[in-house]
C-alpha cells in the first residue's frame, strides 16, 4: 500500500511537471522541466544505528509552471525522484508537489491559496535542492500583500512519511497605513504500518494587523490558533500571540522579527492535561540581487508532532526551534553555486512522549555548470547528523554527480 502511494505520488509529480510544458495560459508564463540522472554514494542513507554505506543511481524530474496576468500570479511545481541503492536499501521514492496563487481582487484586497503534498523517507527531502521557489512578484505599493505561512517542520525521519496540506487567506487594507490579514488551513501527516499511531490532523488559523510607520518600516501583532488531533486519541491546542516588525533596509536587503508566547494544552495518555507557557519568536534577514541570494531564518513554535519527527509510535505536541541559512550565486553565464545549512530541534516537556528530544542537522553544497544550451553537469554534497536522547546514529556523508537536461524555457 505504501509502495503504491509512493509510486502514485512520483507519477503525479511527473504529470504535474509535464503540465508545465503543455499548459497555455494568459499573460506571461515561465515553464520548464529539469531531467536529472546521476550516481553517488551515502555513508548512512537511513540515519539508523546499524545502517551500512551504499552506492546508488538516481533519476529525478523537477518541473515548474508559472503564469501571470495583471492581477494574478499562479505557480505549480513538482519534484519526483527514484534512488536505487546497490546494497541493502532497494529503490526508494520521494516527491514534493505544490501549487500557489495570489490574486489582487481590488486595490485594497488581496487573496491567496496554496496546497501541497510531500512524501519523504528517512529525511531525504531535506537533503536535496529540490523545491523551486515561485517567483511571485510583490504587489504594487498601494495594494496589500498576503503573507503565506510556511510550515517547514516536515521531516520524514524513521521511515516513510506523507503530508497533505492546504491554506487560504486574505489581506485587506483597512486604512491608508493599516492592513488586516486572515488565514486558515489544515494538514494531514501520516504513514502506515507500525508508525500509523503517530498520524495526526492539524487545523490552524491566524489573524493579524500591521501598521506602516514609514515607507520602509511596518509593525503589528498577530494571533494564531492551532488544534492537533492525533490518531492515538489524544489532542493538543496552541495559542500563539506575536508582536511583529518588518524593515526594508534597502532595495536588496530586508528583515523581520517577531516575539510572542506559546500557550499550549496537551492531553496525556493516563488522563488529565498538561498546560504550559513558552516563549516563541521568528527572525529573518534576506538579501537578493541579480546574481546572488542570501536568507537566514530562525524560529520557535509548536507546529510539529514529535512522533512524526522521530518515527516513534507515541505522539505529542512538540516545541520546534528551526534555523536555516540559504545562499546561491550565479558565478557567470554558465556556472552557479548554492549552499544550505539547517538545524531543527524538537522537544517536549510532558509525560506522553517521555521527555523525548532530538536535533537534526543538515548541510548541502552544490555546483552546476552548463556544457550546452540545455545540458549541464554538476555535483552536490551533503552531511546529515541526528542527535537523540539515546544513542545517536552515525553521520551520513553523501555526494552525487549528475547530468541535467532542460525542457521548456531556459530562463
Amino acid at each position: 500500500m505504501v509502495a503504491l502511494r509512493l509510486q502514485t505520488g512520483f507519477r503525479a509529480s511527473i504529470w504535474m511537471a509535464g503540465l508545465a510544458i503543455s499548459t497555455s495560459a494568459f499573460g506571461s508564463t515561465t515553464s520548464y522541466i529539469d531531467l536529472n540522472a546521476g550516481v553517488g554514494a551515502s555513508s548512512n542513507p537511513s540515519l539508523r544505528l546499524n545502517d551500512e554505506s551504499s552506492a546508488f543511481g538516481r533519476i529525478s524530474a523537477l518541473g515548474m509552471h508559472e503564469w501571470r496576468s495583471e492581477r494574478t500570479t499562479t505557480s505549480l511545481s513538482a519534484y519526483g525522484e527514484n534512488t536505487t541503492y546497490l546494497k541493502g536499501h532497494g529503490s526508494t521514492q520521494i516527491f514534493d508537489l505544490r501549487a500557489r496563487t495570489v490574486h489582487s481582487a481590488s486595490p485594497t484586497l488581496s487573496i491567496f491559496g496554496d496546497v501541497g503534498f510531500q512524501g519523504d523517507i528517512d529525511g531525504q527531502l531535506s537533503n536535496r535542492f529540490a523545491s523551486p521557489t515561485p517567483n511571485l512578484e510583490p504587489q504594487p505599493a498601494d495594494q496589500p500583500t498576503p503573507v503565506v505561512v510556511e510550515d517547514t517542520t516536515f521531516i520524514g525521519l524513521g521511515g516513510r512519511r506523507y503530508r497533505l496540506s492546504g491554506q487560504a487567506g486574505l489581506s485587506l487594507r483597512a486604512n491608508e497605513r493599516g492592513t488586516l490579514s486572515l488565514s486558515a488551513g489544515a494538514q494531514r501527516n501520516f504513514s502506515s504500518g507500525k508508525q500509523s499511531d503517530a498520524n495526526f490532523n492539524s487545523y490552524f488559523g491566524t489573524g493579524g494587523y500591521e501598521h506602516q510607520f514609514s515607507e520602509r518600516t511596518s509593525a503589528g501583532f498577530s494571533t494564531s490558533v492551532q488544534y492537533q488531533d492525533y490518531d492515538n486519541g489524544l489532542s493538543s491546542t496552541v495559542v500563539n500571540p506575536l508582536l511583529t516588525v518588518r524593515r526594508q533596509f534597502s532595495d536588496q536587503l530586508s528583515g523581520s522579527a517577531g516575539i510572542g508566547l506559546l500557550f499550549s494544552r496537551q492531553e496525556q495518555v493516563g488522563g488529565g492535561t498538561d498546560s504550559s507557557i513558552d516563549p516563541s519568536f521568528s527572525f529573518s534577514l534576506c538579501r537578493s540581487s541579480e546574481r546572488e541570494r542570501f536568507c537566514a531564518r530562525v524560529s520557535r513554535d509548536a507546529r510539529n508532532s514529535l512522533g512524526v519527527g522521530l518515527g516513534t509510535e507515541a505522539n505529542s505536541l512538540t516545541i520546534s526551534t528551526l534555523g536555516s541559512i540559504n545562499y546561491s550565486r550565479q558565478l557567470d553565464s554558465k556556472q552557479s553555486i548554492q549552499a544550505s545549512v539547517s538545524v531543527a530541534h524538537f522537544s517536549t516537556k510532558e509525560a506522553v512522549a517521555d521527555d523525548l528530544r532530538t536535533t537534526y542537522l543538515t548541510f548541502l553544497l552544490g555546483y552546476d555548470r552548463k556544457i550546452r544550451e540545455r545540458m549541464a553537469v554538476g555535483v552536490t554534497g551533503g552531511v546529515r547528523k541526528l542527535f537523540q536522547a539515546s544513542r545517536d546514529p552515525k553521520l551520513d556523508v553523501n555526494a552525487t554527480v549528475y547530468l541535467r537536461y532542460r525542457l521548456g524555457d531556459l530562463r
